[in-house]
């Protein structure tokens, strides 16, 4: 991974896989994939047969089956040893604040490169070797800010902005912002409260992805955000709100219903559209299939993820949301 700000996970981590052990202990208490969420609550856990893994306090616990990587720390006390399930993996930090790797790993960016390296199609398994080259942006603020983030994130304490404000001892460094935010508040959506914020907080994650050489989660982020403008423009279109609704489209291949994707988001607004967005349908395509190279794991190999991809799909983005925000005013 390129960038000095940038490490490998199982650089600065032991990772730990639980596995089933023959003649152990039975009926211990166990942190199962379903007590990992927020706000944490570890005062009823589930008993059953021990595993390999002993959890210590301050271990992030992640789940690895499924869609939905959720992790959080460790910290029920009691003399009473608490296992990890087997459908979990144990982070145990050792060179970077288990806070802040909890509050990094529980992000957007995060959720969506933990996706894209995990194995399975139907049923998705993150393995440990996904796991060790995950890369982390290196934290750049006081160690008491994660611990008060994460805090907030646990459902322990009520956010002060100002306790948190005083805790961002660090400078803020300047960064390239490949990608206007502005955009965003010049997109008049068509459903605000879903598209807007959303718009804000992720090209700015887009930005610090790019700057720090997270070139992967760079280009996956842009294709979330390329289908978000897209389904609002569309609900505008239908006047349905398809963040609620599925936008069904017919399988060329079976002939039946399917709920629709990127893909078919970009072909329907093509074509009503036609034919002033047709060269932008175009760049929003080449944006669709680098984003997929990247989350189906064809092979790509690491030279084709690199800046001037990045790079590539990004300016893209930023014509294709362009033509949205001009298509708001002309309709203004």
């Amino acid at each position: 991974m390129e960038g000095a700000d940038i490490v490998k996970l199982g650089d600065v981590t032991e990772l730990l896989k639980p596995r089933k052990v023959k003649d152990d202990a039975s009926n211990v208490l166990v942190l199962r994939p379903k007590d990992v969420r927020f706000p944490v609550n570890l005062a009823d856990l589930d008993r059953d047969d021990a595993t390999s893994v002993v959890l210590q306090r301050g271990d992030i616990v992640i789940c690895t089956v499924g869609d939905d990587n959720r992790a959080i720390i460790f910290d029920r006390d009691g003399d009473e040893p608490v296992y990890a399930a087997s459908t979990c993996a144990v982070i145990r930090a050792h060179d970077i604040l288990p806070e802040y790797l909890c509050f990094y790993l529980s992000s957007a960016v995060a959720k969506a490169v933990l996706s894209s390296v995990s194995n399975g199609i139907v049923f998705k398994q993150l393995t440990l070797k996904a796991l060790a080259d995950f890369p982390v942006i290196k934290p750049k603020m006081d160690d008491r800010y994660y611990i008060a983030e994460y805090a907030i994130l646990a459902g322990r304490t009520a956010r002060d902005y100002a306790d948190l404000s005083a805790l961002q001892t660090a400078e803020p460094e300047p960064i390239e912002s490949i990608l206007d935010k502005e955009i965003a508040s010049r997109i008049s959506a068509y459903y605000e409260d879903q598209l807007r914020d959303f718009l804000s907080s992720d090209i700015e994650e887009l930005n610090t992805c790019f700057a720090h050489g997270a070139y992967k989660a760079a280009i996956i982020l842009a294709g979330s955000i390329l289908e978000a403008v897209l389904i609002d423009w569309l609900s505008e279109i239908k006047h349905v709100n398809y963040f609620e609704n599925d936008y069904l489209v017919t399988d060329r291949r079976t002939g039946r219903e399917r709920r629709a994707d990127l893909y078919d988001y970009i072909n329907a607004i093509k074509y009503i559209e036609k034919p002033r967005w047709a060269h932008e349908a175009d760049m929003a395509h080449t944006i669709r299939k680098k984003r997929n190279l990247v989350h189906a794991k064809l092979c790509i190999s690491s030279h084709d993820v690199n800046e001037e991809t990045a790079r590539m799909v990004i300016e893209y983005l930023d014509q294709v949301l362009r033509t949205r925000g001009a298509h708001c005013l002309r309709k203004g």
